[in-house]
């Protein structure tokens, strides 16, 4: 559980960069084990690298409200086993027990925006 907790501040991180509403990162991605609490809100580019040693994509969209639930919903379908394609949302993202996402930003989710 804490490394899934880790991967949110990662995805954070990247929303902050972005300057987006909300972002999501595959689980799988992340194969580090860092205790990103004690960055003290400073993550590294080397320390990014250390975490995700894969390349990836990072992609900036614009997508609804409830292409946002149904994508995360669907993504966490094998959980209470996480899986390595389950994507993780930032900590101001919220979603119940039974994945449905309920805020985006700290604001209740807006299917339609």
């Amino acid at each position: 559980l804490t490394h899934l907790f880790d991967q949110r501040y990662l995805a954070t991180a990247l929303k902050e960069a972005f300057g987006a509403e909300a972002a999501l990162l595959n689980s799988g991605a992340v194969r580090g084990e860092m205790d990103y609490a004690e960055l003290s809100g400073q993550l590294t580019y080397a320390a990014l690298c250390s975490e995700c040693p894969f390349t990836s994509t990072l992609v900036l969209a614009r997508v609804q409200g409830h292409v946002l639930a149904m994508a995360i919903e669907h993504s966490r379908a094998a959980w209470p086993r996480p899986s390595a394609s389950a994507l993780q949302t930032d900590l101001d993202c919220q979603t119940d027990r039974r994945h449905h996402l309920l805020k985006v930003d700290g604001s209740p989710l807006d299917p339609a925006r």
